[in-house]
């Protein structure tokens, strides 16, 4: 076989390789950001459920908070409406 054949086929073998390899790569390249944003897009799922959580949490202490300062100005009104009561009894 001629040698400029060999050249020819080495070259060809050559640019199919590149091609093929450049493709290779893109698909591993493609698939790692894939990857990388799947778990982004959980760890942002995450937080959100986390941030969720926590403001869930503070408006029930928050709530409690209230239902607790209501039951206690009642009880004062309450006492302090009986103190009236009396005083206007005793007076």
């Amino acid at each position: 076989m001629p040698v400029i054949l060999w050249i020819l086929i080495a070259a060809a073998a050559l640019i199919a390789g590149f091609f093929i390899g450049f493709g290779y790569r893109k698909k591993v390249a493609e698939r790692e950001i894939s990857s990388a944003e799947e778990e982004a897009n959980r760890i942002v799922r995450e937080g959100e459920n986390k941030a969720r959580a926590i403001v869930e949490a503070a408006e029930r202490q928050s709530s409690e908070k209230w239902d607790c300062f209501e039951k206690r100005a009642r009880e004062l009104i309450a006492a302090h409406t009986e103190l009236q009561r009396l005083i206007k009894r005793g007076g």
